[in-house]
């Protein structure tokens, strides 16, 4: 304040405004500062190049926000002020903090998606679940990619470093139609060797490597409509340890049966149409997301097992590589959104809509291993969810700083789950 003050009687000193952000969350696209509620947005320019895990990435510049990894796609999850899975999540819906990728809800499998060519994330603190709907009781993040809006746009940029660290991306955008259509095209590749010797059967831990491209094409119609439509393909590839002796004088080192694999496909489409009326605006979302991971971790430390057990080190040494478990999981996600808003500088802002998801979601383990014996054996696993709602969220100004607002869902699930396990030996 001090210093504000100063600046202020200076002579020769100049103000400036800056650029209001504007937030997607609430699905009226407001501006942060008419927020009633809690929300941290990062910017791509706070993500900065080198960041090898997404997800700790985001908890490192939002407050309240702790993030939990196992190591492999599908097992990373966020708790927002304590709030979150309790442990470990058991299936691709077990999950607390909502998670939308340019306003499309996807799973934990999509969680955290790969980052390129962001405009920003939006990470807004619980309960939400009038905007993002079921398990969305700590909060809800928005990851915002860049649309097609016509701007000029020609970057390149390139990152070496030590460990066999590369990354490139290539980002396009312009006017195929002068004012009718827009379009950009983003491409990510990075990789990353991994530090971590595996002393046991040879090795490095700890790489990453990622592959993306985004094309994103934006139509502007006569008539006032904006179509938009995001096609995406993306490759994780990780070997991260699922667990590490960390009491080893060499730490860290790891003792596992084998160098972990685990790789996460995803592809995804989104289609946005948009139109603003006299008194109101109109949005329709349709969103198509498969995500396919395949895990097979090593799992069988032998430091670690030798440390718990007081046996020696050589005992748990296994010849045969069958002591492992390999885990196949896939999941389809089609959901569709209509709904109405405010205009930009109503005096009420609101929103109401409806919305439908089916995700469609089968997984297949197989565990061998003589120490965790309960584990052993094969589960198939097949969940279907239908899940239909209708929502409604307006926030009333009753002074200059203060506002009152309130939300309501309502919503109707139907789940089968078809499941089957095979014991390999275990009573």
């Amino acid at each position: 304040m001090a210093a504000q003050s100063t600046a202020q009687d200076a002579p020769n000193s100049a103000s400036f405004l800056l650029d209001p952000i504007f937030v997607q969350f609430d699905r009226r696209n407001e501006d942060l500062q008419e927020q009633p509620r809690a929300v941290t947005v990062i910017g791509a320019e706070d993500f900065p190049l080198g960041e090898i895990e997404a997800g700790a990435a985001l908890a490192n510049r939002t407050p309240g926000v702790t993030f939990n990894g196992f190591g492999q796609p599908g097992t990373d999850f966020l708790k927002i002020r304590g709030v979150g899975a309790l442990g470990y999540p058991l299936s691709a819906s077990d999950q607390l903090v909502g998670f939308s990728i340019d306003e499309v809800p996807t799973s934990m499998f999509g969680f955290p998606p790969t980052l390129f060519d962001m405009d920003q994330v939006e990470v807004v603190r619980g309960p939400q679940g009038t905007l993002f709907g079921r398990n969305a009781l700590a909060g809800g993040v928005n990851f915002v990619p860049n649309k097609a809006d016509g701007s000029r746009v020609r970057e390149f940029e390139l990152a070496v470093g030590t460990d066999g660290y590369v990354l490139a991306d290539l980002t396009v955008g312009d006017w195929l139609i002068e004012d009718s259509l827009a379009a950009r095209l983003a491409l990510h590749f990075s990789d990353y060797d991994g530090t971590i010797e595996n002393t046991n059967v040879g090795g490095t831990l700890g790489g990453s490597s990622e592959i993306g491209g985004r094309l994103s094409l934006t139509a502007f119609t006569d008539n006032g409509w904006t179509i938009s439509a995001m096609a995406q393909a993306d490759d994780q590839e990780r070997n991260n340890s699922f667990q590490i002796y960390y009491e080893n004088p060499d730490f860290p080192v790891s003792g596992e049966s084998k160098v972990p694999a685990n790789t996460r496909d995803n592809r995804q489409f989104t289609l946005r149409l948009e139109r603003e009326f006299e008194h109101f605006a109109f949005t329709s979302l349709t969103g198509w997301q498969n995500q396919e991971l395949v895990n097979s971790p090593g799992y069988y430390d032998i430091y670690l097992f030798s440390a718990f057990t007081g046996l020696p080190e050589e005992f748990f040494i296994k010849d045969d590589p069958s002591y492992f478990r390999d885990i196949v999981e896939e999941e389809t996600i089609i959901s569709q959104e209509f709904r109405l808003s405010s205009l930009e500088g109503s005096e009420v802002s609101w929103v109401a809509g409806a919305n439908f998801m089916l995700s469609d979601y089968s997984g297949l383990r197989d565990a061998r291993d003589d120490f965790n014996t309960t584990s052993n054996g094969r589960t198939d696993v097949d969940i279907e969810t239908r899940s239909w709602s209708v929502f409604a969220d307006a926030t009333l100004p009753v002074g200059d700083r203060l506002r009152l607002s309130a939300g309501l869902r309502y919503g109707y699930e139907k789940q089968e789950v078809r499941g089957e396990y095979v014991s390999n030996g275990f009573p």
